[in-house]
């Protein structure tokens, strides 16, 4: 022990350097607290609105998803109905192509062409009419 300081004074000094620290504790919580707790407000409420906001995002982007789905499958069925009109068109061509090589082969190789024309549309006229 140091010559003339007895455990009283040290205890006691001790206590108000105890003291001191926790009123500057408490002085710094305040003014923390006073500095943080608007922002902290603030910042709770923007959460909040955030969250909000991003639902509703959410919705529209689920709306969104669920057009492009429906657009996407009405393109897949008009394709193939298209595919399904040319595969019929080709057919129907085939058939008019056929017809048109069966005219042709039985064009007479006379000078006459409009008599023989006249003649070749008589005879799928009348082809024509006894498909009726």
């Amino acid at each position: 022990m140091i010559p003339g300081i007895s455990w009283l004074r040290i205890g006691a000094a001790l206590l108000r350097v105890l003291g001191l620290a926790s009123i500057g504790a408490w002085l710094g919580y305040r003014v923390c607290s006073d500095h943080y707790a608007p922002l902290l407000a603030d910042a709770q409420q923007q959460i909040g609105q955030y969250q909000t906001v991003n639902a509703q995002m959410r919705a529209v982007v689920k709306q969104q998803n669920a057009a492009i789905d429906d657009a996407l499958k009405l393109a897949k069925q008009r394709e193939q109905a298209a595919e399904d009109a040319q595969r019929t068109a080709l057919g129907a061509s085939q058939a008019y192509q056929q017809k048109a090589a069966v005219i042709l082969a039985s064009r007479p190789a006379s000078a006459d062409e409009c008599a023989a024309a006249s003649a070749a549309f008589d005879v799928e006229l009348e082809q024509e009419r006894e498909q009726k």
